[in-house]
């Protein structure tokens, strides 16, 4: 039995790398229309596997993959969407393993994909009352890649493309090439620019900005320079 949301199977795909703060309240957060709970365990060391095989007891909608080693957060998202069209699945979100971000947002997202009719969805933090949340040295490097990922990908209306809240229609995904997209974290822009050769309709979505206890991952000083050095790849 599916549990579906307006008549459409649901997984989520979430990426987890030393997770064990946070991960236990984003699982807790998810909604009940959720049909597959696609955990992705990196190679974590500290608990975050024994935290995930605790959940999957209660909750039989988790599926877990376990990296052997750490592979990086492209190789696990490549992982979960592979894995999600393996099931009998219709639209795939991403959501972080962090909590960063905000379940009540996702009706909005998968609306615009099951009503609009749109082939992926992504977050747009930007739009939000809350802006001011984010750091100012990740809004000024957000800025920066946001204008190149407008020329590179060809989606000239989207912002915030370093936002990873994500919904794509499983038929869109499966006429992708998603296995060879980046493993760094420019996947976001790769993801878009398959997207756009395809010609596939891309829309953004007003999502909360929550910055709170998570600690990023990303080194920005190391981060902006190789994303832009792909975007501008990918244009050309």
């Amino acid at each position: 039995t599916y549990n579906m949301y307006k008549e459409h199977k649901i997984a989520v795909v979430i990426p987890a790398y030393n997770e064990q703060m946070l991960l236990p309240e984003t699982v807790k957060g998810l909604p009940e229309f959720l049909d597959k709970i696609i955990i992705i365990n990196d190679n974590s060391t500290d608990n975050t596997l024994e935290l995930i095989k605790e959940f999957s007891k209660s909750d039989n909608r988790i599926i877990t993959i376990n990296h052997e080693s750490n592979l990086g957060l492209g190789q696990s998202l490549i992982d979960g969407y592979v894995h999600s069209l393996e099931l009998d699945i219709d639209i795939t979100v991403v959501m972080a393993g962090d909590n960063q971000m905000d379940p009540d947002d996702l009706p909005n997202l998968l609306d615009k994909i099951v009503i609009n009719g749109y082939d992926y969805v992504k977050g747009n933090r930007l739009l939000h009352k809350n802006i001011d949340a984010m750091p100012r040295y990740r809004f000024l490097g957000n800025s920066v890649l946001t204008l190149l990922t407008k020329f590179a990908t060809g989606y000239y209306f989207s912002m915030d493309p370093q936002c990873g809240y994500t919904a794509i229609k499983n038929e869109a995904l499966s006429k992708i090439p998603i296995t060879s997209m980046t493993k760094g974290y420019g996947y976001n822009a790769d993801i878009l620019c398959m997207l756009n050769i395809q010609g596939f309709s891309v829309s953004d979505v007003e999502v909360k900005p929550i910055y709170d206890r998570e600690k990023s991952k990303i080194n920005l000083w190391n981060y902006v320079p190789k994303t832009s050095y792909l975007l501008i790849k990918l244009f050309i």
